[in-house]
């Protein structure tokens, strides 16, 4: 007994020395955009009356949604696909990201009727908690017309979340 609470603390304490509170916390991947996107530009949609609507467009292409705009995109869009991560996330939110834009890049190429969005979640309060969105990332694909959301349970990559969407976009016959 001596032997293994002795074993543990051993372990423990090299975990604890080789851990320093900056690895915690994490670094700030700035050069991440989904952490810190950097708005490049803009993405309007033209409205019946002629005006408007305008979203923010990360470096990525992929739209910045809020609380603000979300209700408007879901709107403007017949199929919306929104990533919901956590500024504070610096492990499992940053690794899925890559994929994400991967997703975004071969969806266009293919020509798949879905405009990809990210929402920061613990900025964005009323849309996360409308959805119940409790785990980050989680990606949904809401579609016009329905109220709920399709969230996405599949293998991490960009080829899980293309063959998902696809899958999906087929039986909803669109």
């Amino acid at each position: 007994m001596k032997f293994a609470i002795l074993f543990l603390a051993i372990v423990l304490g090299i975990s604890l020395v080789s851990c320093s509170e900056a690895d915690w916390v994490g670094p700030e991947y700035e050069g991440y955009p989904l952490l810190n996107p950097k708005i490049t530009g803009t993405h309007k949609v033209k409205q019946p009356d002629g005006s408007y609507h305008t979203y923010q467009k990360a470096d990525s292409g992929i739209l910045v949604l809020t609380d603000a705009n979300f209700d408007q995109a879901r709107g403007d869009f017949k199929h919306l696909l929104v990533n919901f991560y956590s500024r504070y996330c610096h492990t499992w939110c940053v690794l899925f990201h890559p994929y994400y834009i991967k997703a975004h890049d071969k969806a266009k190429k293919q020509g798949l009727n879905v405009q990809f969005a990210q929402m920061e979640w613990t900025a964005n309060k009323k849309t996360v908690n409308k959805y119940n969105v409790v785990t980050h990332p989680t990606q949904m694909l809401f579609v016009a017309g329905k109220t709920s959301p399709i969230q996405y349970k599949g293998p991490e990559g960009e080829t899980g979340l293309l063959n998902w969407l696809t899958a999906q976009l087929k039986k909803l016959g669109k």
